[in-house]
């Protein structure tokens, strides 16, 4: 395992690959997939002056293209560490970055003055299985009848899916057997009902499968994120360690990617609101 997971339990790098693939395939197909930056149930008027908070920010792309259709909002990004954001000066007026660890107390200056809380694939970041600690911080920000918006993959919906059905698809069963054997992120498909739990009583799962023109480049993203995985969390100490020896089979699974043997994935997004 890395030194950067046993500090903060992150399991994906935060080189310049990564972020590329986090803002042109996480981001850009995740807007197209669910056709929203921010839930039209939830979304606030375009010209409308409101606080909003990106946790989990990464490479702030969120932000900056939330402002190209709300230019009038505030948004202040978070995370752990903002090694990947933009400088404060590049980024859109209105826009900030604070490095803060969500799953400690959040501090006084940020509490009950949200009008709107966001964050997507946080999966990698929640610890012991248990996203309550994050949620409790979330609501923590959010002002009375200020909205959250959580945006997720649901592991257990991932299946493998071919163009054609003679096509060999041994390697991609292989990963998603792995996916099934990380046993972790079993949370996902019940965040709605943890919401409610948890003093967000009106909560709402919205599901949105990948479509067929989107399942290769979603694919290619998700299994450069399986390989940042493979460094960062599994054991590398041989060439025949386990992080090895997946790095190995994700080389394999590229070939029946290109034929056309894909992992079909489905987009979460929870939306609750906070009692006023």
């Amino acid at each position: 395992m890395s030194a950067a997971y046993e500090r903060d339990g992150y399991r994906l790098m935060r080189n310049a690959a990564s972020s590329s693939r986090l803002v042109t395939h996480d981001h850009y197909i995740w807007k197209q997939v669910c056709g929203f930056d921010i839930h039209p149930q939830i979304a606030p008027p375009v010209d409308q002056t409101l606080r909003v908070a990106d946790v989990g920010t990464g490479t702030s792309i969120w932000m900056v293209d939330v402002k190209q259709k709300y230019p009038d909002l505030q948004i202040d990004g978070f995370d752990v560490s903002i090694s990947q954001c933009p400088p404060v000066e590049f980024l859109p007026e209105g826009c900030s970055v604070h490095e803060l660890d969500m799953l400690k107390a959040v501090p006084e200056k940020f509490e009950g003055i949200y009008d709107v809380v966001n964050l997507r694939l946080m999966m990698a970041a929640i610890k012991d299985d248990n996203p309550v600690p994050l949620l409790k911080n979330l609501i923590t920000m959010l002002k009375p009848g200020g909205y959250l918006q959580w945006q997720e993959i649901n592991p257990s919906t991932i299946t493998v899916v071919s163009a054609k059905p003679a096509l060999d698809r041994t390697i991609m069963d292989a990963i998603l057997q792995n996916i099934h054997e990380w046993n972790f992120a079993k949370w996902v498909p019940h965040l709605s009902e943890i919401c409610a739990q948890n003093g967000l009583p009106d909560s709402t799962t919205h599901r949105y499968p990948v479509p067929p023109e989107y399942r290769v480049a979603w694919c290619q993203t998700q299994l450069g994120a399986y390989e940042e995985i493979s460094f960062m969390s599994m054991d590398n100490s041989s060439p025949n360690a386990k992080g090895s020896r997946f790095r190995h089979v994700l080389d394999k699974a590229y070939d029946e990617l290109t034929k056309g043997v894909t992992l079909q994935h489905t987009l979460e997004v929870t939306t609750a609101r906070k009692p006023a």
